[in-house]
């Protein structure tokens, strides 16, 4: 979700920075735009959260501005972690569990018995 924000965020400022280049009200430049002038409000307030990147990238457009999408692969700090790994651990966790003793789980399921009797 981190890279939809920092993209909305470029688009917003590039876009805000054209607007404001036009030393225009908001209702001059909202129609040069296509939108309305309280939507555009909206986008010089830095109110990102109510647009899409999609309506982002067709404003930025629409102010003469050139959308150019680029990818790269991400340093390996800022990767995100690999699905299943912390399942992994719960059933290692668990295998150890069944393995253990059979007098150890029996104490283990008495105390458990015994602490919710004190409750």
């Amino acid at each position: 979700m981190a890279v939809n924000m920092k993209a909305r965020s470029d688009l917003s400022n590039a876009t805000r920075e054209v607007v404001e280049s036009w030393k225009v009200t908001q209702a001059v430049a909202a129609k040069r735009l296509g939108v309305t002038q309280p939507r555009l409000n909206d986008l010089l307030r830095g109110r990102i959260n109510r647009f899409s990147v999609d309506a982002l990238m067709k404003l930025a457009s629409q102010a003469g501005l050139a959308v150019r999408v680029e990818l790269s692969a991400a340093p390996l700090n800022d990767r995100p972690p690999k699905l299943g790994a912390p399942s992994l651990a719960v059933n290692q966790d668990r295998r150890a569990a069944a393995h253990a003793p059979r007098k150890q789980r029996r104490i283990s399921s008495q105390k458990v018995k015994q602490e919710t009797r004190r409750k």
